[in-house]
């Protein structure tokens, strides 16, 4: 965990309160990352939401799935919940993805911070939907309906932060900084607004997740 060194811009007026935020965690994209102590998901019975601040230099490389945090497939193996970052063809950005080919539009390999919300809607679609909210727009970036659930469903031990419990060499740890790690049992879009605004980096501030109306079930601040 590391002092912020911050130069982030803009802080709008929020209903949440702030809390102080002087750290945030380094991981190496070689072998860093956190296993949380969230209660395994189970698809077909909730709605679920990652809430996180990334930063990263790292460059993207096509093919490969960089994972901010790896939780569980379901349906087919491409469709994946949890914050996922692939390249576009052509290209050296990350962005968000769904499958293989579902991209956000931010590039989140810039230097910045960027606040990601991914969101599994279970009841939509066939058989649920994977959104990315985004710098808080509250508009999704990507949304993709997953065709079918996989018999049981595959889930990791338990949700992880920076890294993937799968062994293929196209799963690769997360490289770059994570802050605020957030998850809830329940879809958390509307607010994603209201979180992004009560941050304030430049003044390392972020928002009181615990003043939520619904706060989170596990909120991993990463040393503060």
């Amino acid at each position: 965990m590391f002092p912020y060194p911050f130069s982030f811009l803009g802080t709008t007026e929020s209903g949440l309160d702030q809390l102080d935020n002087d750290y945030y965690m380094d991981f190496d994209g070689v072998d860093d990352y956190m296993t949380t102590n969230i209660v395994n998901p189970i698809a077909g019975t909730s709605d679920f939401t990652i809430s996180c601040w990334i930063k990263s230099t790292a460059t993207g490389v096509y093919g490969n799935y960089m994972w901010a945090t790896a939780c569980a497939i379901w349906g087919v193996p491409s469709q994946a919940f949890g914050i996922l970052l692939r390249t576009p063809y052509g290209t050296t950005d990350l962005k968000v993805c769904v499958g293989s080919g579902s991209f956000g539009s931010t590039i989140v390999n810039d230097g910045d911070w960027h606040h990601v919300m991914s969101v599994w809607e279970y009841a939509q679609g066939t058989a649920g939907r994977i959104s990315y909210y985004i710098d808080g727009n509250t508009t999704a970036e990507v949304a993709v309906d997953v065709v079918s659930y996989w018999p049981d469903h595959q889930v990791m031990p338990t949700p992880m932060i920076g890294h993937t419990a799968y062994t293929s060499g196209t799963y690769i740890p997360f490289e770059g900084f994570i802050d605020e790690w957030a998850w809830w049992n329940s879809n958390q879009s509307s607010n994603v607004q209201e979180i992004y605004d009560a941050t304030d980096i430049a003044g390392k501030k972020c928002a009181d997740l615990s003043s939520m109306t619904t706060p989170p079930v596990a909120w991993y601040r990463m040393g503060d």
